[in-house]
């Protein structure tokens, strides 16, 4: 990769500096003092980090600072330094990217296409694209070993070093394994003299362990029945204290209130009566009233006068009765209808309480869904 363009904004002595290359050797000339040394200082600074910290790239006096170099592959690598920022910019045709200059080597985005990329020798980075002023040519102030390491990493001697070195390694963990694997054949040679003797003894014991075994199968499905009939009598049994529990919360009814409830039953027959009696009454008043509203009467009769008094004082006697009657009659009603909503409440608890039981209450034992059934009417 070569260097076609070099150009200095505000970089130690230069304001601006503009410098085109060949593909050829170019030399720089001029005066002491000129910036020769400034143009070296700027390519190092634009292409290693590390080079020039600090504030000592600047020209006095000014705000930016920024060197561009353009590639003979159309790539600009520009960077630019400012109070607050420290940042390289790349272009290649309309495509501009930026990156921060941290760190002591380019953005590897940037060392790729440039191919500016340091080279690592004993724990030190070398960058042989350009060197020192003041460096001598080839390395000659390194030490020999330091170039032949330098020489042979460019060339790849290091990795077939490296490829030996593992050869030989393995070669060596190859003969351990090697005489490991021997010591452990001649141990399992001598295990096998030892264990043909025993082998009919083996074989009888492994003919003793195959029937243990079918026993053992068998035993075992015998084993997983009982769990199973174990884990449903421990649900019946769960279930059988839930009953019992139930069945001591139950109230039962007491001798007295069964008296009370015969009484009322008693009251609600007779009332029926009454009710029938009642009704009769009230029919035979009605058709009374009827024939009352059908009478015409005739020409007063002197001699009949106190027996129709006498007929009027009933009907008005009958008339109070009948008023009576009918207070009784509502008064029945709303007694008859308290009794029947009690009794379907009590009958209505019994059926909730088979329902949840599921116990009979005459022979203590549990009952089916169509038992139930049966007994509470559904």
């Amino acid at each position: 990769m070569n260097i076609i363009k070099l150009e200095l904004n505000y970089f130690q002595k230069h304001e601006h500096l503009e410098l085109e290359f060949s593909s050829n050797v170019n030399v720089i000339y001029g005066k002491s003092d000129c910036g020769k040394s400034t143009i070296v200082r700027a390519i190092r600074w634009c292409l290693v980090p590390s080079e020039l910290r600090g504030d000592g790239v600047r020209k006095e006096g000014s705000k930016r600072t920024s060197v561009g170099i353009t590639f003979d592959n159309g790539a600009i690598v520009e960077r630019i330094k400012t109070s607050s920022t420290n940042s390289y910019k790349l272009t290649i045709g309309n495509d501009v990217k930026e990156f921060n200059a941290t760190g002591n080597n380019l953005p590897m985005e940037i060392q790729e296409i440039v191919s500016f990329k340091p080279i690592e020798i004993d724990k030190e980075n070398i960058i042989l694209n350009i060197s020192n002023q003041l460096s001598m040519p080839f390395l000659l102030e390194n030490s020999g070993t330091f170039r032949q390491k330098l020489l042979n990493k460019l060339i790849g001697n290091d990795k077939i070093d490296k490829a030996f070195q593992d050869l030989n390694k393995d070669i060596l963990q190859v003969g351990r394994d090697e005489k490991v694997e021997k010591e452990r054949v001649e141990e399992l040679t001598t295990q096998l003299e030892t264990t043909k003797g025993s082998l009919d003894k083996v074989t009888k014991l492994s003919t003793s362990f195959g029937e243990m075994f079918k026993k053992l199968k068998v035993s075992n499905t015998k084993l997983d029945k009982l769990t199973t009939q174990q884990t449903k009598l421990n649900e019946l049994t769960s279930q059988l204290k839930i009953c019992n529990q139930e069945l001591k919360s139950i109230k039962l009814i007491s001798k007295d209130e069964i008296k009370i409830l015969e009484q009322k039953i008693t009251k609600y027959n007779n009332l029926v009566i009454l009710n029938a009696k009642w009704n009769k009454i009230n029919k035979e008043l009605n058709d009374i009233k009827i024939k009352l509203n059908n009478i015409k009467i005739p020409n007063i009769d002197t001699k009949d006068l106190n027996k129709k008094v006498d007929l009027l004082t009933n009907l008005t006697k009958l008339n109070k009765k009948l008023i009576q009657v009918e207070k009784d009659k509502k008064n029945i009603i709303i007694e008859l209808a308290e009794i029947t909503n009690e009794l379907e409440q009590l009958e209505n608890n019994y059926k909730k309480l088979l329902v949840d039981m599921k116990i009979c209450p005459i022979c203590k034992r549990p009952m089916d869904e169509k038992t139930i059934e049966r007994m509470v009417g559904k």
